[in-house]
């Protein structure tokens, strides 16, 4: 655990809360998830490379949600995985070549992108 008992923030009280009454952990950010990283494929194709600033004046949220992945990847590194991102999402943040230091280069391998129907 991140700070003594949190983990992104929660505690592992609330999150025992919320999985009592059914809570549905993926819903909500698995929808946002998935919006925010085809904006992220979009961009990838437009400009040759995943590596989206995070002040982007014509998409804000794109570059707070890529800053987000980048913290989340850097907790999830570091053992805590319950950070709120999975293996999985990395992996696709993996192909299309996306930057996790803010200062990297990652480069997009167009063949490589798929987009969803």
């Amino acid at each position: 655990f991140q700070k003594g008992n949190k983990v992104c923030g929660i505690t592992t009280s609330q999150i025992q809360q919320l999985n009592n009454i059914g809570f549905e952990w993926s819903i909500c950010t698995n929808e946002v998830w998935k919006t925010r990283y085809e904006e992220l494929v979009s961009y990838a194709t437009e400009f040759d490379n995943a590596n989206v600033p995070h002040d982007l004046p014509q998409n804000p949220s794109l570059g707070n949600w890529v800053s987000r992945q980048r913290t989340k990847y850097k907790m999830f590194t570091n053992g805590n995985t319950l950070c709120g991102i999975t293996t999985y999402e990395i992996q696709l943040l993996n192909i299309i070549g996306f930057g996790w230091k803010r200062s990297g280069k990652g480069s997009i391998f167009l063949g490589m992108v798929k987009t969803r129907t």
